[in-house]
Formats: structure tokens, sequence, C-alpha cells
């Protein structure tokens, strides 16, 4: 499986923009932290989504709505969803398709993935600090870490705030 790009301190900005107007927008399929439970968004939901950013005129693109639809299906609490769920949910909350086995199973399997790879995060050294050819390169990476980090805490906040 290929590394996955990290997004850019400009990217990861916006991402947490686009999630926010998504929970604006469509609080039954993104809810807050508490609000609601979390549950499996219908298949192709991103023509749904790319529909009502035209017709509300909310200034999304195809590639920031991709990247936040694609950064919100990889989380824990999401794919976690999928263990008690029945159906897929529409933009509306409303049923949208039965959930197969198939995609209880392959949800199941991306869990186990992201977990295997959170426990080898929490036990290996960063390798991009010890691969650094300069200490310039070694501030670029500290800085673009902390600013990851801002990141990733905030998007945790607009996902808890209530």
């Amino acid at each position: 499986m290929p590394a996955k790009k990290k997004l850019s301190p400009e990217q990861m900005e916006q991402l947490v923009k686009t999630l926010a107007a998504f929970n604006e927008h469509f609080p039954k399929a993104f809810p807050k932290k508490g609000e609601l439970p979390v549950r499996p968004l219908a298949i192709s939901i991103n023509r749904q989504i790319m529909a009502k950013v035209k017709e509300q005129q909310l200034g999304l693109t195809w590639n920031q709505v991709r990247i936040a639809l694609a950064y919100w299906c990889s989380r824990k609490f999401y794919l976690n969803a999928f263990k008690k769920a029945t159906h897929r949910i529409d933009l509306n909350g409303e049923v949208a398709e039965s959930l197969t086995p198939e995609h209880q199973k392959y949800a199941k399997e991306r869990f186990k993935r992201l977990m295997k790879r959170s426990e080898t995060k929490n036990h290996e050294a960063p390798t991009s600090l010890q691969n650094a050819q300069s200490i310039n390169d070694e501030q670029q990476a500290a800085e673009k870490a902390d600013h990851d980090a801002a990141m990733d805490e905030e998007l945790r906040l607009i996902h808890e705030a209530s």
C-alpha cells in the first residue's frame, strides 16, 4: 500500500473549513460529537454533496469535497459506525440503502489497519527527522509537524463541538 500524501498547511486549513461547512449544511450526515451517532454514508454521497454545494452556492470545489470525504471516511469513529449499522444514510440522515456484509467487513479491515498503523507510529521514532539532510530540513519538518498537530486538534474540536 503506497504511503498517504500529507496535506499542505493550506489544504489542512481548507479541510477544517470544509468539514465545518459539511456540519453546518448536512448536520445529520456529518454530526458534531455527541449530537447524533455517526452512521455510514450513502455510496456516491459525493454527488449529493456537489449538487447541494452548487444549489446552495457553498463555494466548495470538487477537490475540497473529495479530501474532506476521504478524511471523514477514514476516521476511527466513522469506521466504527459500521459495526452496528444496517443502512447507509443520505445527506438528510434518511436511509439510502442497505449496508451489505461486504461493506461491514471492509470497514472492519480498514479499522484494523488504522489501529495497527496507530500502534506502529506510537512505537517507532519519527523517521523524517532521522533522515533529514540538514538542520534547516529538521526545522521545516518540526514546523510542519507543529502545524499538522494544530490542524488535527482543530479538526477534533470541530467534531466534538456541541
